[in-house]
Order: C-alpha cells, then sequence, then structure tokens
C-alpha cells in the first residue's frame, strides 16, 4: 500500500513538472493558430539602420615587427633579454666581445695622432717657403734699387766728364773715357722659393688627406666600439630571441651552435602599440570586402573586450585548398583594448554595406529576389494581402525595404521563423494548446497505464 502511495506521489509531482515546465516555455509572444493550423504573428515596419556584416577568425599579430642585428661581426659576449620582455627604445639587448675593437680603435687613434702631427710639420714648411719667397722678392727689389741708382749715377758721371772735354783747349788730344757698367739683379732666387712653396703646399695637402681619412678610420673604430653593445631601436615586446652567448653575431647572422645554417636576427621585437589580424574570407564573402571597411573585433579568450578596426589590406590573389579559394586580409585594430596578447584567436566581423534611417523589416519577413521582394501585409480591417516591394541592403537580420511599403503597416511573419521585435495580439497565459495537453493542460485520455494513475486506483 505504502509503495502504492509513493507512486502516485512521483507521477503527481512528475505530471507538475511536465506542466510548469511547458507553462514557462509555452509560446506567449503574439502567436496566433489559423484555421488550418498554420502558427503565424506579425511585425511592423519600421525607420532605422540596416547593416550587412561577414565575419571570419584570425589571430592577433603585432602590426609591426623589427628584426634587430648587430650591424658588426663579433662573438656574443652576454644577451640582455628573453622572449616575452618588454623593451623601451635605447635599452641594450645584448653586447659582442670588445677586446680587438678596443685594439682597433687605439691603433686608429695613433694613426690619426701621426697624422696630425705630419699637417702641423707640412704647415710649418709651407709657411718657411712662403717666408723665403718674401725675403727673395725683398732682395730682388732691393737689387733692382741699387741698380737703378747706380745707372743714374754713371750717366751723371757721363755727362759730367764730356762737359769738361768740351772746355779743354783747342789743338789738345781728346781723353777718352771708359762707360760705367751696371749688373742687373737675376730672379732666380724668387723663382726657386717659390718651388719651395709649391713642394711644400702638395705634402700638407696630402698631410691633409692622410688626416681625414684617419678621422674616418677613428670614427669607424669608435662606432664598432659602440656598437658592441646593441641598444633596441624601437618600443615592444620581445617576441624571438636568436643570440646565444659565444655564437658568432653580425649583420647577417648564423644560426646557433648547434649548426643551423638558417638566418636568424639577434632579437625581434613586436610592437604592442599596434596590432592586426590576419583573417581568412571565403570567395563569396571576400567579394564584398574592400580596404576601409569599418569592423569589430572580439577575443573568445576574453570575456566582455571588443576594438574597432579597419580592414588595411585584402589579399589580390586567392588560395586554393581542393575546391575551397579563400582570400587573406589584414584588419587593423584602431586602439589596443586592456587584456588582449599576441597570439589569441580573433573573431572578425567587418561591417560590408550599412543604410541608415531607412524603412526596415526582420529579413525572415521578405522573400527577396534580387532587388524586389514581396510581403504579407495586414490591413487595418485583418485582412492580408500580398506586396511587391523594392530591397536595398540585406542585413544580417533585417532588410531595408525602398518602396512599397511605409513605416508602421504591419507585415506578416510565420513562426517557423524567429524574428527580432514584432507586434501583434497577444495570447492569455493559460489558453492555447499544448502537445499532448489539450484543453488547457489537463493530461490526455489514455496517456497513463490503464487509462489513469499506475495501480489503476
Amino acid at each position: 500500500m505504502r509503495r502504492r502511495l509513493l507512486h502516485v506521489f512521483l507521477v503527481l509531482v512528475l505530471v507538475a513538472v511536465v506542466g510548469g515546465t511547458w507553462w514557462v516555455l509555452r509560446p506567449d509572444d503574439g502567436t496566433t493558430a489559423t484555421a488550418d493550423g498554420t502558427t503565424t504573428r506579425t511585425t511592423t515596419a519600421t525607420t532605422g539602420t540596416v547593416t550587412a556584416t561577414i565575419a571570419a577568425q584570425g589571430t592577433l599579430s603585432s602590426g609591426k615587427v623589427t628584426e634587430v642585428s648587430f650591424p658588426v661581426a663579433g662573438t656574443v659576449k652576454t644577451v640582455k633579454v628573453k622572449v616575452g620582455d618588454a623593451v623601451t627604445k635605447g635599452d641594450v639587448l645584448g653586447t659582442i666581445a670588445s677586446d680587438d675593437l678596443d685594439d682597433a680603435l687605439d691603433a686608429a687613434q695613433e694613426a690619426l695622432d701621426e697624422a696630425a702631427a705630419r699637417v702641423s710639420s707640412a704647415k710649418l714648411e709651407v709657411t718657411a717657403a712662403n717666408q723665403s719667397v718674401s725675403e727673395a722678392q725683398d732682395a730682388y727689389d732691393d737689387a733692382v734699387a741699387s741698380a737703378k741708382a747706380a745707372a743714374k749715377a754713371a750717366k751723371v758721371a757721363e755727362k759730367s766728364s764730356s762737359t769738361t772735354t768740351q772746355r779743354a783747349s783747342s789743338g789738345s788730344d781728346q781723353q777718352s773715357t771708359t762707360p760705367t757698367t751696371t749688373q742687373t739683379p737675376s730672379k732666380a732666387a724668387i723663382t726657386q722659393a717659390r718651388a719651395k712653396v709649391v713642394t711644400a703646399s702638395s705634402s700638407l695637402s696630402s698631410a691633409q688627406t692622410s688626416y681625414t681619412k684617419a678621422v674616418a678610420a677613428r670614427d669607424e673604430a669608435r662606432d664598432a666600439l659602440d656598437d658592441a653593445s646593441l641598444a633596441s631601436p624601437v618600443t615592444g615586446l620581445v617576441t624571438t630571441v636568436g643570440g646565444v652567448v659565444g655564437q658568432s653575431t653580425g649583420p647577417s647572422s648564423g644560426g646557433s651552435g648547434g649548426g643551423s645554417s638558417a638566418s636568424t636576427a639577434f632579437v625581434t621585437i613586436s610592437s604592442v602599440r599596434s596590432m592586426v589580424v590576419a583573417a581568412t574570407f571565403d570567395e563569396a564573402d571576400a567579394a564584398r570586402l574592400d580596404v576601409g571597411q569599418a569592423a569589430t573585433v572580439t577575443f573568445p579568450a576574453v570575456d566582455d573586450v571588443s576594438a574597432a578596426a579597419t580592414v588595411t589590406a585584402v589579399d589580390p590573389v586567392g588560395s586554393s585548398s581542393g575546391s575551397v579559394v579563400t582570400f587573406g586580409a589584414t584588419i587593423t585594430l584602431d586602439d589596443i583594448p586592456d587584456g588582449v596578447r599576441l597570439g589569441q584567436t580573433a573573431a572578425v566581423t567587418v561591417v560590408t554595406d550599412e543604410a541608415t534611417d531607412v524603412v526596415t523589416l526582420p529579413s525572415q519577413a521578405v522573400t527577396v529576389t534580387g532587388t524586389s521582394g514581396t510581403v504579407t501585409v495586414q490591413t487595418t480591417d485583418g485582412t492580408t494581402e500580398t506586396r511587391t516591394v523594392e530591397v536595398g541592403v540585406q542585413g544580417d537580420t533585417a532588410t531595408e525595404i525602398t518602396s512599397g511599403l511605409a513605416a508602421g503597416e504591419t507585415v506578416v511573419v510565420s513562426i517557423d521563423t524567429s524574428v527580432g521585435t514584432t507586434s501583434s495580439t497577444t495570447n492569455q497565459r493559460g489558453q492555447g494548446s499544448f502537445s499532448g495537453f489539450p484543453g488547457g493542460g489537463q493530461a490526455p485520455s489514455g496517456s497513463m497505464p490503464g487509462g489513469g494513475f499506475p495501480g489503476g486506483n
């Protein structure tokens, strides 16, 4: 007897649970049942925005990746960073052994000092040679002046001697006189002095050229020594480290000491101020994709985080995998949200078309063919009519109606298609029917064994 009562109690509980579940889940959003059993509801044409989008997934990566290597060859002495480190511009990433570079700088400085001494000596020689020219010129000028004075004096003496001879008594034998000659000064000393100036000037020019080369060699050696310490040229996140202590490195470094011949940078730094998503779209969606379109990026691993973005590149040529053709695109984030990390999966939604302040209907209420469609309009007297409309942007959940329907008109929609906000006569709870519970929720006759509850009583 107790077992029978327990069975009855359990059946009552089961009926209560099923009935309660139906009560909560039964449709109450404005559906109505027609005589032929088709369930429909209505929606109202409104004025709003219609947006068409396409979606894809990709991986979040840096918008700028910088590979950094030593500009000079050497042996790695220290590696100052590791993968995941944040660095700022100017931070030291590593060093190479500098003993040879120190020696090279010392030798270059010595050569520069010697070149400077030769320049000083050559300048003194030029000064001395110019002084010799001046002295030779002065001597020549003095000699010319003296010669001119002597010639003038000789002419005066000759004239005086001629007058005295003419006054002598006639008949006397005329005395003969010997004319005085003056030696012309020579410019040979000046020519020789000027030749020394040319030689000294040539020596100075050569010394100055050597000095310039010595300065360049010293600066190069100094730069090489400075380059023994590798500084980060950018701010970012260290994503790879190829340098190994004891390994040979340089502008085009080889692999690790393990024998790999693959070329690698000493350090790779990815900017965290610029991030992009490399996404892949199927060819149908790619036909609607264009540079400059707005996008929204979400991150499955980070709840409630999204970022505005822009399509910045679209592959001009698709990639085939079997019969599937896809196109890659780069979507650049406008701002970097907190909590996201390089390498995370990113979901991209790109707005391919949009119409604002237009008449809209839920897409399920419109049967579209090309740029036109049909809708079932409910008139004020409750009757319905099929009407042809022109459509514009076909969005994800709504369709733009460009003509044939006005905002505020009521359109019939089948319940077999879920819609957005609807407006229609609402049924009251407790009315209508639920499968297996006709007449407002009472258990159907014969649904239990023996026509009732277990046990028959």
